[in-house]
């Protein structure tokens, strides 16, 4: 990162005052070219003082994330408004010039925790629900998660892992990896998933299926880098580069756990086939959700091309995904 974080101070500290103070904010990171910040309200945001400032480009609303585009180093910018406002804690990307000594793959680690903690906003509206605090949890287990991925990548560049701990580009990945199935059951194409945050591919592109029987298992060889406390949700961190999540249901992070068993943990090496988790298809679908499951490569935008293999009925380990670095 080549511009100084101080050419931002008062552009950070003017967006501070405008999105409601420190107090109004629930989490910051930062995708592409948006700052994207969770508020616990956004009628607290001075919007059209914040589109006027030099630097914005413009500001929008969608599913929980106030979302301000702007002209210059996102990352830097980012960095300045955790600073200006004291609150580097509510930071869900660390910025990778604060260590000399940081892996080229540190942001990349933390993606897939950002992408549940996404998925659970759009996921937990619930009537009468409170969506403070329920924001609060998701971004909490969105941390923690983190945290073990940063820890973990720390113990492989030290033992000697695999590739994939130590984050993702391409002089590591072939030019193209195979993906299989993670239960048996029915695939069903992305776009009919019954939750527009997956149908829509904004979380990344990938298949979903329809479990006949409770169990997933491993799509690859990998690193768990994210494993749900909830159990519901497992991010994976292949030996040669995708980055995978499954959630397994729609809306089953409000079971809290309950019909899911987990076999593995966040940190753990796997190897494809392995068995991941059990989980109650009966429970699931007496609580009135779907046990749609989807897969998807939340890495996308690294990959030339992205091919589903196969459709209709699957068996675990059969290939369902190969994405391609070249065209």
């Amino acid at each position: 990162m080549t511009t100084e974080n101080n050419t931002y101070d008062g552009l950070a500290r003017m967006l501070v005052l405008n999105v409601g103070g420190r107090d109004n904010v629930v989490s910051l990171t930062y995708r592409g070219k948006d700052l994207v910040f969770v508020l616990r309200d956004d009628g607290n945001a001075n919007s059209g003082i914040i589109e006027s400032l030099d630097g914005i480009k413009a500001v929008s609303r969608s599913n929980g994330e106030y979302c301000i585009s702007v002209d210059g180093d996102a990352p830097a910018i980012y960095s300045s408004v955790l600073k200006a406002g004291k609150m580097e804690e509510l930071g869900l990307i660390k910025d990778e010039a604060s260590s000399s000594d940081a892996p080229s793959g540190k942001l990349r680690l933390l993606i897939a925790p950002i992408v549940v903690v996404i998925v659970e906003l759009l996921l937990n509206h619930v009537v009468g629900m409170d969506i403070t605090t329920s924001c609060v949890i998701a971004v909490a287990a969105g941390i923690i998660c983190g945290v073990g991925a940063v820890l973990l990548s720390n113990r492989s560049k030290a033992s000697g892992e695999p590739a994939s701990a130590l984050g993702n580009d391409s002089a590591r990945r072939p030019d193209h990896e195979i993906l299989t199935a993670p239960v048996r059951g029915e695939t069903i194409p992305l776009k009919d998933v019954s939750d527009d945050a997956f149908a829509s591919e904004a979380l990344g592109k990938g298949v979903a299926f329809i479990p006949s029987e409770g169990r997933l298992y491993a799509p690859c060889d990998g690193v768990i880098g994210t494993f749900f406390p909830t159990g519901h949700a497992i991010g994976i961190h292949s030996d040669k580069g995708a980055e995978i999540l499954m959630h397994v249901g729609l809306g089953t992070v409000k079971l809290d756990g309950r019909g899911f068993t987990p076999h593995k943990k966040q940190g753990d090496h796997t190897r494809c086939g392995e068995l991941l988790l059990e989980f109650d298809i009966d429970l699931i679908k007496a609580e009135g959700m779907s046990i749609e499951t989807p897969m998807i490569i939340s890495n996308t935008d690294d990959y030339k091309r992205l091919s589903v293999m196969v459709q209709g009925q699957v068996e675990e380990k059969m290939p369902v995904i190969e994405v391609f670095t070249d065209a």
